[in-house]
């Protein structure tokens, strides 16, 4: 296909999905019902199912029109799942019929330009036109019920081409000629994108038996589109032949799903089988010339594959499919029909380890056990998910001599005694290398890895889903750790069974980085989702261990946005979300990514506009009940660059306080640390947003950036039915992107936003500001060419500016740490609890200039005040400096020293080396010091002095 017909297809894709969206936004169900001839006896009541006799009405519909489930059958949906269900028909059927039911033009060449069918769409056209001939050749040469094959043609997934090549003579390849054609679907748009063609005369196309067309990786064929939905079994075979085979035993609650070729299955996303249980049947091939045997080997790393993310899977028992010529299952059907294969597809292999099993078998082996391994490895048999243990072998008919090796490592003997060995199953213990911390969020190099064994188990009360714990290596004999999953009830022969496993930890091997988000990985950017990370106590180290990205599409981006533009003005609202969306994706590219300060009054929108945020992007707000303990405060960011909420944070107590505000320090950037008598590994990182009336972000102005939710801002609400943020596709489209260039980006960035601010010449806090608001219109532009929107849509950049502006201004005294330490100085004075020498004095700055009134004192004694009260130890933990040196050093940068080294006499002893602090000028930067005006009610001449300066009109102030 032309780069141009795939932009037209794209063209059309989109236009498809527009529509789909607008009909399930119109559609009220009940007005769909009375259209399809529901019957509902009472009026306010449910409908009667339309497959079976309904004495009491079990369909309803509910959320106001916009679901419904058949709750006789289990089934229900939307719009277009009700309207397949009531006609039996396929979603394309069900799409069209609710584009004439809304009155809606199916997209044409206005809405995609010149869009040209791919080659797959055309050629699946054409094979759907006349299917009749597949039917004979399926049914008596393959030997598949007329039914099974009549559901796939209904489905548009079965078809037949009978084209030949003009060009190509019979006999070659090329050729082609009468086939069965297999039409693979995308699940997204409904449209044909993989085409499949069996030659029924092979040797017509010079003796090649298969032809594809269009896409072939990550693209499975099944039997019926919507088959894979409510299956709770999913067999996985290579071919659609084999998959229609299966589909002939019609096994409860079971699909199949063909590969399509064993290098498809590594493509596919298996995440669609979360939650059931996965058999695979893969071709039995014998060894080959290079010893090799296919089918089995492919079976392994599907297995290593899908227990790497957590899903229940087993392989199905071919030890004697070789001895009688079975290659695959329609071998197995033609030889033994449909209930001989129905019996072999539930007969699954019962060794310890997947793929290695108890008896000898030819040509190449998963795993080589030394003799006394393998002398016992036998007597371990696994079931789903309960272990037993051979205790007893029983006797051998053939042989009195005692039994040997061979029988105990699976000859099959008259009563065995099977007993209880643990109460779940070993689906697998692999070797993890986990990278650190540093190489994980840098890119650098990795220069100190940690090896683990993680340790993957299959439990009756998960089902088919997995579970797993990580290991260290001096723990994984230690039984107490293993019976967290369930009962051992021999653990004698427990431990020799762990150590059967660990001659098999290079299965399914592999390097991994404890970060949930976009990291780095071997030097290369990596989307971490929560089943890629191996945390040894998930709950304690990561609140997003269990996270799975939403997958969507750009028309989902560009809903978001707009919606979000749309319900505050001024871009109230989307800078919270393009500041959520920016972190996971940029943090570890920037290596930095600032926190956010949600400022709202009482009935602003605030709690209705977080609790969009978090269902919209997935991250999770906390309360201030919930963090009451700095054990909550430290495990709420660790090791992801999703961002966490803190409501209400102030509530919190001083210890409480502190330790958040330590966490905000350390989480701007990276911060890697143990804990514990576990020595637990942490890695503060998540970017916090803090909401509330008084959010204590004083301490961190330089590290966050706003929002200002006003009653005069709020705009319409958002609808309920708004799609997710596609968080899956935005970090992989992210990831793909050269990092370097994304780095000078926002150097640039960084500078148009300095030359924007209002800032004065040499504020290094406004430059930090200006480095936070930056990076958000870093993501903002990124996010725009991700859903293909014009950047200045909304007029984000503008308000993203107008907004920096407006947090410097409001912020220009309360960003450097000498101005806190001041002001609690003023405090003590005030309150007259600062006992250490001090006076006020008129000074003069220069020859040529007018003394000025100053505080003088040392800053060694403001220091060591701070350090030795009490009352104002919380206080001195939290400051970033903790030297005098420092102290006085910010105080001369920032122009409030008259003179550095002044020299006077208080209370009748001399004081050297005191810095003299003018008065007006800390006035100037928003900081009262409380000088004694009156004494003993006359005006002192200190205090005439101050009166008449402080009357004066401040130079450069407006």
């Amino acid at each position: 296909m032309s780069a141009g017909n795939g932009i037209e297809n794209e063209a059309f894709k989109e236009a498809l999905r527009r529509n789909i969206a607008e009909i399930k936004e119109r559609v009220d169900l009940h007005d769909l019902a009375d259209k399809l001839g529901l019957e509902r006896p009472v009026r306010s009541g449910n409908y009667k199912s339309p497959h079976h006799k309904d004495k009491s009405p079990s369909l309803s519909i509910f959320d106001g029109g916009t679901g419904w489930k058949d709750w006789s059958s289990d089934k229900g949906g939307d719009a277009f799942s009700l309207v397949m269900y009531v006609q039996g028909c396929e979603f394309n059927e069900a799409n069209r019929w609710l584009h004439d039911y809304c009155g809606i033009s199916w997209p044409t060449a206005q809405e995609a330009p010149r869009r040209e069918r791919s080659a797959a769409e055309f050629i699946a056209t054409s094979c759907l036109a006349d299917p009749e001939p597949a039917v004979a050749y399926l049914r008596d040469e393959r030997k598949i019920p007329e039914a099974t094959i009549r559901e796939a043609i209904k489905a548009r997934t079965l078809g037949y081409s009978g084209w030949v090549s003009s060009k190509v003579p019979a006999g070659e390849i090329g050729h082609q000629g009468p086939a069965v054609a297999f039409i693979a679907y995308d699940v997204t748009t409904g449209l044909p994108e993989g085409v499949d063609k069996r030659f029924i005369d092979p040797a017509l196309n010079g003796g090649l038996k298969t032809w594809s067309k269009g896409e072939k990786l990550g693209l499975p064929w099944l039997a019926s589109r919507r088959a894979l939905k409510g299956a709770r079994t999913v067999y996985v075979v290579e071919s659609a032949i084999n998959a229609l085979s299966i589909e002939a035993c019609e096994i409860k609650g079971a699909c199949a799903m063909a590969v399509r070729g064993l290098q498809g299955a590594e493509s596919i996303d298996w995440t669609q089988c979360v939650g059931k249980h996965v058999v695979i049947v893969f071709d039995a091939d014998e060894p080959n010339a290079k010893d090799r045997r296919p089918g089995p080997e492919a079976a392994w790393a599907l297995y290593d594959q899908l227990t790497a993310l957590n899903i229940g899977c087993s392989i199905v028992d071919q030890t004697d499919w070789v001895r009688r010529k079975l290659n695959d299952c329609n071998d197995v059907l033609k030889a033994e029909g449909v209930d001989g294969l129905r019996t072999r597809l539930r007969r699954l292999e019962d060794s310890a380890i997947a793929g290695v099993p108890a008896k000898l078998q030819p040509g190449p082996k998963r795993l080589w056990l030394p003799g006394y391994d393998f002398a016992v490895y036998g007597r371990f048999k696994a079931q789903a998910d309960f272990t037993q243990y051979i205790s007893d072998l029983g006797d051998d008919p053939e042989d009195d001599s005692g039994g040997d090796e061979d029988d105990e490592a699976g000859g099959e003997r008259r009563g065995v005694k099977l007993s209880p060995l643990a109460g779940f199953r070993i689906a697998a213990i692999s070797r993890v290398t986990i990278q650190s911390p540093k190489a994980t969020v840098s890119g650098v190099k990795d220069s100190a890895p940690t090896t683990q064994f993680a340790a993957t188990v299959q439990v009756p009360r998960h089902g088919p889903r997995l579970l797993r714990r990580v290991f260290r290596d001096e723990d994984l004999h230690r039984l107490a750790r293993w019976e967290d999953f369930g009962p051992i009830y021999d653990p004698k022969q427990f431990k020799r069974l762990v150590t059967l496993f660990e001659r098999a930890v290079h299965f399914g091997e592999r390097r991994a980085a404890n970060f949930v988000g976009l990291c780095w990985l071997d030097g290369k950017l990596r989307v971490n989702e929560g089943t890629d990370c191996y945390f040894e106590r998930p709950d304690k180290q990561c609140i997003y261990h269990d996270a799975v990205f939403h997958r969507g599409t750009q028309a989902d981006a560009r809903a978001v946005i707009d919606a979000y533009q749309t319900t505050f003005t001024q871009n109230a609202a989307a800078i919270p979300l393009v500041w959520v969306c920016g972190a996971v994706a940029l943090k570890c590219i920037l290596g930095f990514w600032p926190h956010f300060e949600m400022q709202a009054k009482k009935a602003s929108g605030k709690s209705t506009l977080i609790e969009r945020l978090s269902g919209t992007t997935g991250f999770q707000m906390f309360s201030s009940e919930q963090l009451k303990t700095a054990y909550r405060i430290i495990s709420s960011v660790g090791h992801s660059s999703i961002p966490v909420g803190w409501e209400e944070v102030s509530k919190a107590g001083k210890i409480s306080l502190a330790m958040a505000i330590t966490m905000l320090q350390e989480s701007y950037q990276f911060t890697p640390h143990t804990r514990g008598s576990e020595n637990l590994r942490y890695l503060n990182a998540a970017p916090v947003l803090l909401a509330g009336e008084d959010v204590p972000a004083k301490d961190i102005t330089g590290k966050l950036v706003r929002t200002k939710l006003t009653s005069e801002k709020q705009g319409p609400v958002m609808p309920k039915k708004l799609p997710l943020w596609p968080m899956r596709n935005w970090l992989d489209w992210v990831a793909e992107l050269d990092p370097e260039a994304v780095v000078k980006r926002h150097e640039r960035l960084v500078e148009y936003c300095y030359r924007n601010s209002r800032s004065t010449k040499g504020d290094l806090g406004a430059k930090r500001m200006a480095t936070n608001y930056s990076a958000l219109l870093l993501a903002w532009k990124l996010m725009t060419e991700f859903a293909g929107i014009e950047e200045n849509a909304g007029d984000f950049p503008r308000d993203c500016i107008a907004e920096m502006n407006a947090h410097m201004t409001e912020t220009e005294h309360d960003r450097e740490p000498f101005v806190w330490i001041l002001e609690k100085l003023a405090s003590e004075i005030a309150s007259e609890r600062f006992v250490y020498p001090f006076a006020w004095r008129e000074v003069k700055p220069a020859a040529d200039k007018d003394a000025e009134v100053c505080l003088v004192v040392k800053a060694q004694y403001v220091m060591d005040h701070l350090a030795s009260s009490n009352h104002l130890r919380d206080f001195y933990d939290t400051l970033p400096i903790k030297t005098a040196r420092v102290f006085k050093q910010q105080l001369v940068d920032a122009e409030l020293v008259v003179d550095p080294d002044f020299r006077t006499v208080i209370a009748g002893r001399d004081q050297y080396h005191c810095i003299a602090i003018g008065v007006r000028r800390a006035a100037l930067k928003g900081i009262d010091l409380p000088v004694r005006v009156f004494k003993d009610g006359s005006q002192t001449e200190i205090g005439r002095a101050l009166a008449a300066e402080l009357q004066a009109e401040p130079e450069g102030v407006t």
